[in-house]
């Protein structure tokens, strides 16, 4: 897969999947922007060759108008953008799901994409490759994340109409829909959820596992992969799909 000369901006690039698209990009040979709410992280990354950060919330529609204007002065507009901010939390029976919460993960899942998807639509001033992070999640429920689900199938409908709606433009806007995902977010929700039922993480984990025909988790590496694929000229002619990297759980 080549990025050459391709100025890609990952969005929540200093989680699991935004570090791994970060890492495949580069040896792509892109140039990366990594934003994200994580000040520290974005030091990190920024210490890297070929990587600039700016510590971002992308739910802040000022700050994302802004970070983009930037942008287009430092380096020009991104050729693609990849949307990986995201949060997998509230999770708990659809009964004790409260309103706050439910916003919140919509806010923090949805709006960010929507706000860095817009900005970027305005100021693209040639072909732009957009893919976004959802979930198998999004067709294929399970109990206990409502608002995850929701939010990721938000995603997948906001993906389709900006594919529709631009592809005369040559702008392009696919998703990758991951099953579940080693690293931090994984742990965390699985933990949230082994306190809302009782048990041990690792059990609720192995429960879903059972339902995938692979057997096992993703490392970030493989959804990473499909990522920079289609943010290359070899998926010129694919836009509007989602695509799901879940070891079989969609089936």
């Amino acid at each position: 897969m080549n990025l050459s000369g391709k100025r890609v901006l990952v969005v929540g690039g200093a989680g699991d999947i935004g570090r791994a698209v970060t890492d495949a990009a580069l040896a792509a040979g892109a140039e990366v922007t990594v934003w994200d709410r994580d000040a520290a992280a974005c030091r990190e990354a920024a210490g890297r060759a070929g990587v600039a950060a700016r510590a971002l919330d992308a739910t802040d529609e000022a700050a994302v108008t802004a970070a983009f204007e930037a942008l287009a002065g430092e380096a020009g507009p991104p050729d693609v953008l990849v949307n990986a901010a995201g949060v997998f939390t509230h999770l708990r029976p659809f009964e004790a799901l409260d309103l706050e919460g439910f916003l919140g993960v919509l806010h923090t899942n949805v709006v960010s994409c929507f706000l860095t998807c817009r900005e970027a639509v305005r100021r693209a001033a040639g072909p732009l490759a957009i893919v976004n992070l959802s979930s198998a999640l999004s067709a294929r429920p399970v109990p206990m994340a409502a608002a995850y689900c929701a939010s990721k199938a938000a995603i997948d409908s906001l993906t389709r109409s900006i594919a529709v709606e631009y592809a005369g433009r040559g702008i392009r806007a696919n998703a990758v829909n991951p099953g579940p995902v080693e690293g931090r977010m994984l742990d965390r929700g699985m933990a949230e959820m082994a306190g809302a039922l009782g048990g041990q993480p690792a059990d609720i984990l192995g429960r879903i596992l059972e339902g995938i025909p692979i057997g096992r988790t993703l490392a970030p590496r493989e959804v990473a992969a499909l990522v920079v694929f289609l943010a290359g000229d070899e998926a010129a002619g694919i836009t509007g799909q989602c695509i799901n990297v879940c070891g079989g759980y969609a089936l």
